[in-house]
């Protein structure tokens, strides 16, 4: 991959460090949410396909053990949800019925509260030409998730909008081994 791994050995403590060139991530520089140890975490899934809300949900429970997961079918009951909890992240469809999640971004971003305008909204999508990404970005979306949801790129979004405290990092899932 073009990278480099280096190893330190400081009497007898080893030290690896590993330099990958990737690109960076599709989406718009973030603030990390603040997160109080003392209170669950707190997600909503917003989509109205029940299988992409149950993957979501499976894999955010196993990801963040005692976290409260919420679900919307739609931006409108989205909207609603924001304007009642306060929210951690929240995982987004683009294309819903009633108000699709483009829609429902602009109205979160709109909202008088900064503290839930401002809640980290991932884009939920299979459309992943630039167009379609970039239209997320407009409505002020944070980041894009391409559909299928896996694991490892639910825990990167988790990772990078809550930081490494905010994953049950003992259990999975780690990047094998090339």
């Amino acid at each position: 991959m073009g990278g480099r791994l280096r190893c330190d050995d400081d009497d007898g403590r080893a030290t690896f460090t590993v330099e990958l060139p990737l690109a960076p991530a599709v989406g718009q520089p973030h603030v990390t949410a603040p997160v109080d140890d003392a209170a669950p975490l707190r997600f909503l899934v917003v989509d109205d396909n029940r299988l992409n809300v149950l993957v979501a949900v499976k894999l955010l429970a196993r990801l963040s053990p005692g976290a409260v997961i919420d679900t919307a079918p739609d931006g409108a009951a989205a909207l609603a949800r924001v304007q009642a909890a306060p929210y951690h992240l929240i995982l987004m469809d683009m294309q819903m019925p009633v108000m699709d999640g483009e829609a429902a971004t602009r109205e979160i971003r709109a909202l008088a509260d900064p503290a839930r305008a401002a809640i980290p909204i991932v884009a939920m999508t299979a459309n992943t030409d630039s167009a379609d990404l970039q239209r997320c970005l407009d409505a002020g979306m944070n980041q894009t998730l391409a559909k299928p949801v896996t694991a490892l790129s639910l825990r990167q979004i988790v990772r990078a909008h809550l930081g490494r405290g905010a994953i049950s990092s003992d259990k999975w899932p780690r990047v094998p081994a090339t």
